[in-house]
This record gives C-alpha cells, sequence and structure tokens, in this order.
C-alpha cells in the first residue's frame, strides 16, 4: 500500500490538512478553538465518486494538490481490490 502523504493548507485563517494512508482520506479543520476543530474520513472508493469531497479538496487545497490526492487514492484502491482477489 501508499505511504502515508499529508497535505497542509490556510484559507481564511482556517488550517485544513489531507493525509492518505493507505485507502483512508482524512480531511481536518482548525480555526484556532477548541470548538472549530473538524474533521471527515472518508475512503478511497467514495472520495473517488464523489464529487462534493473531490470540489472541497480543489476549494481548499488547489487542482495540483487535488490531482495529487486523488492519484494516491486511485492507487490505493487498485492495490487493495487486487490484494481482496488475491485471497
Amino acid at each position: 500500500m501508499s505511504d502515508v502523504k499529508v497535505w497542509r493548507a490556510n484559507h481564511e485563517g482556517i488550517n485544513y490538512a489531507a493525509k492518505v494512508e493507505g485507502i483512508k482520506l482524512e480531511l481536518t479543520r482548525e480555526s484556532g478553538s477548541r470548538e472549530s476543530f473538524g474533521g471527515k474520513s472518508l475512503l478511497a472508493s467514495h472520495f473517488l465518486t464523489k464529487s462534493k469531497w473531490q470540489d472541497h479538496v480543489k476549494q481548499f487545497f488547489g487542482e495540483h494538490i487535488y490531482g495529487e490526492i486523488y492519484n494516491q487514492l486511485e492507487i490505493a484502491q487498485t492495490e487493495f481490490k487486487n490484494s481482496v482477489k488475491n485471497t
């Protein structure tokens, strides 16, 4: 499976992070107060088929990072599918 990779961005004073680990994408947001922390964990298969989450990543991280995340999740999902077939 793929290595863990993290991307960070700041948009209007809010810090965002995207982390790919295996077949999971974790999106987090932090604006500095305890109440503001938020996060979402998505399986690769969900992210790869849902424009809502793809658009979210494009908006906060840009097209280039979106492409990196999409490609990494696509590879991880393919590796996962192949490992399931071989068991």
